[in-house]
């Protein structure tokens, strides 16, 4: 599993998504919310089948079907692992970690999006978000 440091999830979002990827024939499986998105989103584009066109926040808002929530199943970890490695050390290590999982795609492994059926979660980037997802998140 490979997960963002700065993000918040329910923990039903990530139990139904592991499940969802037991018999999982892709390289990775991208736990994505799918819908509308706005500029700062990991935008992603998508077959019909929801194998991975391309993602990266140049995406332009219309032509996204959603954003890669930071959550992940890695099930060919050295293929993965040295794809990313390799495009960070090409690219720069500034890039995003999306930006290799395009290249794998293009090197023609299978990538997949899986929904994150409306399940809340939220990326931690400012005090804003925090004080959000402190409201969104907090328990009785």
């Amino acid at each position: 599993v490979y997960l963002h440091g700065d993000l918040i999830y329910g923990d039903t979002m990530l139990r139904e998504f592991l499940r969802a990827t037991v018999s999982s024939t892709a390289s990775i499986d991208l736990l994505t919310a799918f819908g509308p998105v706005d500029d700062e989103a990991m935008k992603v584009r998508v077959e019909a089948s929801g194998r991975l066109i391309e993602s990266r926040k140049g995406i332009p808002v219309n032509d996204a079907q959603g954003e890669w929530t930071g959550i992940a199943a890695v099930h060919r970890p050295v293929i993965v692992f040295a794809q990313m490695e390799r495009h960070l050390m090409l690219a720069g290590l500034s890039d995003y970690d999306t930006a290799a999982f395009t290249s794998l795609v293009l090197s023609g492994e299978e990538v997949r999006c899986l929904p994150s059926a409306g399940e809340p979660w939220k990326e931690i980037d400012t005090i804003a978000d925090w004080e959000s997802a402190q409201l969104e998140f907090e328990t009785a």
